[in-house]
């Protein structure tokens, strides 16, 4: 298996057993995640965290559903589609406790050496989002 799709690959099985200090190991200490349509970005082991444990209190059951990879070396490529229970606050839309899903994309770049993401950089339509939302609240 190519040695940046095999880390992202670990992130992604981090993610559906939601533990956060897996995810959080697969990342470089002074790595940069950038969610580019809030124009966040998260810098550092740290931050990136945060950013997933807030997003984990609004959808506890927060999994990719399905994911194709590309890599051309040290970049990896992602589409994916993702979801889960909506049980806290998220993008101001009240939690509604039911199923949401959305589509992504999202790109790493690996420190393959380490194996380790440097840099994520994701991206998603957060209209689109936001209506999924506010249409699971009924």
């Amino acid at each position: 298996m190519d040695p940046a799709i095999a880390v992202v690959k670990d992130v992604f099985a981090a993610v559906r057993v939601r533990d956060v200090d897996r995810l959080a190991a697969r990342f470089a200490r002074d790595c940069v995640f950038e969610d580019v349509p809030l124009a966040t970005v998260a810098r550092g082991r740290a931050a990136f965290r945060r950013y997933m444990e807030e997003l984990w209190e609004a959808i506890p059951t927060f999994r990719v559903k399905h994911c194709e990879l590309m890599s051309d070396g040290a970049t990896v490529a992602a589409e994916l589609l993702l979801g889960g229970a909506h049980r806290g606050e998220l993008l101001g839309v009240p939690p509604s406790g039911r199923s949401v899903a959305w589509r992504a994309a999202a790109f790493y770049r690996v420190d393959v050496a380490r194996g380790l993401v440097v840099h994520e950089t994701y991206y998603y339509d957060v209209e689109a989002l936001r209506a999924a939302l506010r249409q699971a609240h009924g």
